[in-house]
């Protein structure tokens, strides 16, 4: 299929409401949005804490939204990652990492604390994060001090550790001799 001249796929202007325009939707209370992760839901991460946006059974439009908080901890200006089953983040402050899940008991989305039994690990706190799968499940991180941490993370196995990677310094660059 190409464009016509005349067809204009290039606007995103706000519309009457009809499922395929681009709307707007503000979310309550004056929090600012830090990051947005597909999932079931739509999830949002804000400084205050983090929803879902929209219904299981039903596509986001402009004639059928809803937004309900799954748990009241805010959020990192950070991309958050698919981890497994799950949504790994990191909370306001660079502090700690969240798993976010959701639970039938609850019948919500909820936000565990994976640093709980490490919470000296993030030190100054982390800026950056990423996932990998193979050839095992591992969460990476940065801190703001530019220490490497890694996160084993397969909890169908109860694995759960933090480890701390040290890469070199300059001190250790001057002191190698060149021939």
């Amino acid at each position: 299929i190409t464009a016509d001249e005349d067809e204009d796929y290039d606007n995103f202007a706000t519309a009457a409401g009809l499922d395929d325009d681009a709307w707007i939707y503000t979310l309550p209370g004056m929090n600012a949005i830090q990051w947005l992760k597909a999932q079931t839901y739509l999830m949002v991460g804000t400084t205050a804490a983090v929803g879902r946006l929209g219904t299981e059974a039903k596509p986001l439009t402009p004639t059928w939204t809803e937004y309900k908080i799954q748990a009241k901890t805010g959020s990192e200006y950070i991309q958050p990652v698919h981890a497994l089953d799950a949504i790994l983040f990191v909370e306001r402050g660079g502090q700690k990492v969240r798993e976010i899940q959701y639970t039938y008991t609850s019948d919500r989305f909820i936000a565990d604390d994976m640093t709980v039994l490490a919470e000296h690990i993030t030190g100054p706190g982390i800026v950056q994060i990423d996932f990998q799968n193979r050839p095992d499940p591992v969460l990476w991180a940065i801190r703001s001090d530019g220490v490497l941490l890694s996160f084993t993370y397969n909890p169908r196995h109860n694995v759960e550790a933090w480890a701390e990677h040290t890469t070199g310094t300059t001190d250790d660059f001057n002191s190698v001799a060149v021939i």
